[in-house]
């Protein structure tokens, strides 16, 4: 029984061993294989996370060079459409075809530039929408931050509509030239009321050629109280022998209000105040003061600081901050004098005279000035036997030439 005992021990042992003998090392095995799988697993996940962060980030990376490139877009044509007030004086010094673009049918007519701002974008940027996450993503932020990044433009010209009725504190000069450099003396004439001691402020005024009246016989500037009063008159005069009439007659008349005193007493206040389109009247006052303006003024320009506010009067929370522009005063001499000799040409075709003598027809006014000699010495027949039998429109000789074939 002992033998048999001992035989059993011996034999459970050796099972025993054997089995360590395979289990261990395959254990062995399968920690290293897991180990190796794992590292393996985790070199691709980096792998593709480095690949989705290169390609998302070259993706948004073109998206933002589209984006700057709309803004670039919006801020080049918003600064051609509303350029600058030194812009405007350079275009007049040269005698640009951008002087005089904006027309009394135009959507942008007396809409002039005040200084400059920050404006919403004109585009809108779509982002992905944003799904609870318990781990941050970096990339999923992304296109969020780039919208909020170019939701508003930097650097945009900020102008207060003057087609509207408009009270204004300051930059009186500057929208004069802004005014008269888009829109004709045709379309648009200015009147300057000032105050007698400020007449060396707006002594270049008296150079433009919106600041005459519609015969050119006398200039819409006044300075005293009895010139501002006559100058009202005059003009009351004329508003009212032509309400009712329908189109309302050109031009638009823009007044520049720099005497309160004076105006806001006059009679003329109720055109000034009456906000009525067919007027064709917009306001500028310039005053210290806001409780000395005209309660019928909604639109506020307020200057008193390093940076200017255009805001509403019933929306005062809703305020436009714009740097205003700083413009020398040599400047506006300069603007003025370079559009002083500008004139229009006469729209519709030219009139044909009623009569043309012989004479004429040969820019001469006696028989002896013809130079018949030179003429029959320079005759070719064989080319032309074109002679005046008028005058044009414009002035130039009418010719009829038998060798000329229809």
């Amino acid at each position: 029984l002992s033998v048999i005992v001992m035989v059993a021990v011996c034999l459970l042992v050796t099972n025993v061993m054997t089995m360590l003998y395979f289990s261990v090392p395959t254990t062995i095995i399968g920690v290293v294989v897991s180990i190796l799988r794992y590292r393996g697993e985790k070199k691709k996940y980096r792998s593709q996370q480095q690949l989705r962060l290169d390609t998302y980030s070259t993706y948004l990376q073109e998206q933002v060079r589209e984006l700057e490139a709309l803004r670039s877009e919006q801020q080049t044509v918003l600064a051609h459409m509303s350029p600058s007030t030194d812009v405007c004086i350079r275009r007049a010094a040269a005698v640009d075809r951008e002087l005089w673009g904006r027309l009394s049918r135009d959507e942008d007519f007396l809409s002039l530039r005040v200084g400059s701002g920050t404006l919403p974008a004109s585009f809108s940027v779509q982002t992905p929408k944003q799904m609870l996450r318990l781990e941050s993503d970096v990339l999923a932020e992304q296109p969020t931050q780039i919208a909020e990044r170019f939701a508003m433009i930097p650097d945009c010209p900020i102008c207060v509509p003057l087609g509207e009725h408009l009270r204004c504190v300051a930059l009186g000069k500057n929208l004069i030239v802004q005014a008269a450099a888009h829109h004709s003396y045709c379309d648009l004439r200015i009147v300057v009321l000032c105050e007698q001691e400020e007449t060396a402020q707006w002594e270049f005024c008296r150079w433009l050629p919106h600041c005459w009246d519609e015969g050119h016989t006398a200039r819409l500037i006044a300075n005293t109280p009895e010139t501002i009063r006559a100058l009202l008159e005059r003009l009351a005069a004329g508003q009212n022998a032509g309400l009712g009439a329908a189109p309302r007659a050109k031009p638009w008349y823009l007044f520049v209000c720099a005497a309160p005193e004076t105006v806001t007493q006059h009679a003329f206040m109720k055109f000034l105040t009456a906000n009525r389109r067919e007027l064709g009247i917009s306001v500028l006052y310039l005053f210290d003061r806001i409780d000395l303006l005209p309660e019928e003024c909604h639109d506020i320009l307020d200057c008193r600081e390093a940076v200017g506010v255009l805001f509403e009067r019933r929306h005062a929370s809703r305020k436009q901050p714009f740097q205003p522009e700083q413009v020398p005063q040599a400047r506006y001499e300069q603007f003025a004098r370079s559009m002083a000799p500008l004139r229009m040409e006469a729209k519709g075709a030219p009139a044909l005279p009623r009569s043309v003598s012989f004479l004429q027809g040969y820019h001469v006014s006696r028989p002896s000035e013809l130079a018949l000699d030179k003429n029959w010495a320079n005759a070719e027949p064989e080319r032309s036997m074109a002679v005046p039998i008028g005058v044009r429109g414009d002035g130039t000789p009418f010719l009829f030439d038998i060798h000329e074939k229809r």
